[in-house]
């Protein structure tokens, strides 16, 4: 998160050239695109672990809301709230659905004294 936040240029000459006007577009953008990177790290260490004790519908249900469900209309709707940088945080704010979504589940199964996404009888 830090390289693309303080040195976005030289991530982004890695792979299209300075010159380019995408360019300027891009190292605008990293820094506010890096913000998912907190939430990223989290939502992945939780499938990993659902998916390493093969419990594999809290394993889909997340990876699906992270990936396609909170992730397309943030794409749609980001823009259109708050202009340009909406598409650089749309990643964000996906990830930040699935983390309070992760938090919610989580603070249920401990309210009801079951680990969530169980099935009945597990």
């Amino acid at each position: 998160m830090a390289a693309f936040c303080l040195f976005p240029h030289v991530l982004v000459s890695l792979f299209i050239s300075p010159d380019n006007p995408a360019a300027r577009i891009a190292i605008e953008g990293y820094p506010y695109f890096s913000a998912a990177f907190i939430f990223f790290i989290f939502n992945l260490t939780v499938i990993g672990y659902y998916q390493s004790v093969e419990r594999v519908k809290p394993a889909t249900v997340l990876a699906l809301l992270r990936g396609f469900i909170f992730l397309v209309p943030s794409f749609i709707c980001l823009p259109k709230v708050i202009g340009a940088h909406g598409i650089w945080l749309a990643l964000c704010f996906s990830e930040l659905l699935t983390t309070i979504t992760i938090v919610i589940a989580y603070g249920k199964s401990v309210w009801k004294g079951r680990v969530q996404f169980e099935k009945p009888g597990e």
